[in-house]
Order: structure tokens, then C-alpha cells, then sequence
């Protein structure tokens, strides 16, 4: 885990002339990592006054995941409109292998472009086959239409939208007409 090096340790005050210029920190620039895991190691050096450089490094076991790639979303896979209870409910398919998907957003706009009916709201991801975002007091008109706006993203901060569904609140008498894709 800790023994494949990115960066070969180096000491980061090797140019300073005095201890007392020291910060007890150190960063690295110019680094390009790709996607994947990677584990820090701190070295620790003890003074050559105490008889030459004797070095503890630690290697932490919780891997920093470099994620610049957007979730994979799938698909809609279902949707729950009560216009009586004014609450929709947005099944989806949605993954992300490297980072995992940190949380969804819902949105309402007047074109599929925009939330202007309803700003995103945030939205915990579930860890279960069916993940959905629920949301109540949509406050759709009669006879407006509106576009949804879910989108993912993951824990890169990287996000994927999906918008091409349009749903209208309207009286219908004889036949569901509440969704429209």
C-alpha cells in the first residue's frame, strides 16, 4: 500500500541555514496524479545531534481518491406523482466505481435548462438498488409545465445532470396526464 512511492521522500528544509526558519510542514507542487487511490506517508527525522537521522514514517490506510471524471447516471427508472398530495418521488440508476456518489439534487425549471420553479435542493444518497429523491409542496400550477432537474454527484465533486423530463399539473378526467417524457 505505502512501499510504491509517487513523490521519493526529500527532506523539505535541506535549503534552509537555521532550525528556526522550520514550519513542521511541507507540500508538494507541480503534481499531476491520474484517477485512483493514494495513500500519504509522513517521514518523521530526528535531530543529527542525537547521533545521526533515525526516521519513523506512518502510512495512513484510508486512501485519497483522485476522482475527475462525473458519476455515471443511467436512467430514470421510475416516477411517483400525486398532484393531490402535491409530492413526487424520482427513481434512478446511478453510480460512480471510484468515489461513490455523495449526494443527488432535484430542481424545477421552466425550460430544461434552468430551476427557476424550484432551486435545487440537496438530497442524501441512499445505499440501496433503487435510489430516489423524494420531494413534497412541488407548488406546480395548473397548466404550466415543468421540467425536472436531477443530477448527481460524486464524492470528486464531479456532477451529471439529467433533465429531459417534463411534467404538467392539469385536470384530466379520464386518464392519467400528470407525466410526459
Amino acid at each position: 500500500m505505502c512501499s510504491s512511492d509517487v513523490i521519493a521522500f526529500q527532506d523539505p528544509y535541506v535549503h534552509l541555514t537555521d532550525r528556526k526558519f522550520w514550519t513542521d510542514s511541507a507540500f508538494q507542487k507541480g503534481v499531476h496524479l491520474p484517477d485512483g487511490a493514494y495513500y500519504i506517508t509522513v517521514q518523521a527525522l530526528n535531530g543529527a545531534e542525537l547521533g545521526g537521522s533515525l526516521v519513523l514514517t506512518l502510512c495512513h490506510s484510508t486512501p485519497l481518491i483522485v476522482d475527475t471524471s462525473p458519476p455515471v447516471f443511467d436512467k430514470v427508472t421510475d416516477i411517483i406523482y400525486d398532484e393531490d398530495f402535491d409530492l413526487i418521488a424520482i427513481y434512478y440508476s446511478a453510480n460512480d466505481p471510484l468515489s461513490k456518489i455523495a449526494h443527488a439534487e432535484f430542481g424545477l425549471g421552466k425550460t430544461k435548462y434552468d430551476v427557476q420553479l424550484k432551486p435545487y435542493g440537496l438530497h442524501a444518497p441512499m445505499e440501496r438498488e433503487d435510489p430516489f429523491v423524494a420531494v413534497e409542496d412541488l407548488g406546480l400550477v395548473e397548466g404550466v409545465p415543468a421540467w425536472i432537474r436531477i443530477r448527481v454527484t460524486n464524492n470528486g465533486q464531479v456532477y451529471f445532470s439529467k433533465n429531459q423530463i417534463l411534467i404538467e399539473k392539469r385536470i384530466c378526467y379520464s386518464m392519467p396526464c400528470a407525466i410526459f417524457y
